[in-house]
């Protein structure tokens, strides 16, 4: 048993640690404010619930079936989820976006993309300010991405079909592409594009999950 009552910071990476120390360090540690656990070894299922203070997570996961709860976080800020990479092959969501209502920076990567992703972003992330995706499988090529508080888009392209997005975000400041092979997907704006608005093509891709 681990007893940290009064823990307000768990950084875990590249250990070997049980869903159930795991499940004992949640439960007892209420005052939690920061959470990133990264590449860890025997850690298949993590529920993040009843953290009143929690404002940042971070959790890249190993095991490409792992299982991913959040619930009752109301002031969490900043959200990066990325699951092992699987070449060609993207699985849902793991976890309901409709609980994230407080976040203002999402980073998703290595997950399915679908409208049902967009239209959460738009219905129920009403305070989403930075918003990071890293796009390897999709499940429709024309995205219409909408969000009235979105002011930073930043978009991560790994395949070579072309999509086509509309972007409807009226605060929207800075949009950057960074595509890892051609064609470049085709951006249009509903409203006027921001200043910052570029395409790159990366000279050289690789994956950095070992």
């Amino acid at each position: 048993m681990i007893k940290c009552v009064s823990l307000r910071v768990l950084d875990l990476e590249l250990v070997s640690i049980t869903d159930k120390v795991i499940a004992n360090l949640l439960s007892t540690c209420k005052l939690l404010e920061n959470i990133r656990l990264v590449w860890c070894r025997d850690l298949k299922t993590v529920k993040v619930k009843n953290l009143a203070f929690l404002c940042e997570l971070i959790i890249h996961s190993r095991d490409p079936n792992s299982i991913f709860e959040i619930t009752d976080v109301p002031v969490l800020r900043m959200l990066d989820h990325s699951p092992f990479l699987i070449p060609g092959i993207s699985k849902p969501m793991p976890f309901q976006m409709d609980s994230l209502g407080s976040v203002t920076q999402l980073i998703i990567r290595n997950v399915l993309m679908d409208d049902g992703f967009f239209d959460t972003i738009n219905s129920e992330l009403l305070l989403l300010e930075n918003l990071t995706i890293k796009i390897d499988n999709w499940a429709v090529e024309n995205w219409v991405i909408s969000s009235v508080s979105l002011k930073r888009l930043n978009l991560e392209f790994c395949t070579s079909k072309q999509f086509v997005i509309t972007v409807c975000t009226p605060k929207l400041i800075s949009c950057v592409c960074e595509c890892c092979h051609e064609p470049a997907p085709i951006i249009s704006f509903s409203t006027t594009p921001p200043e910052d608005f570029k395409i790159t093509m990366l000279k050289k891709f690789f994956n950095p999950i070992v």
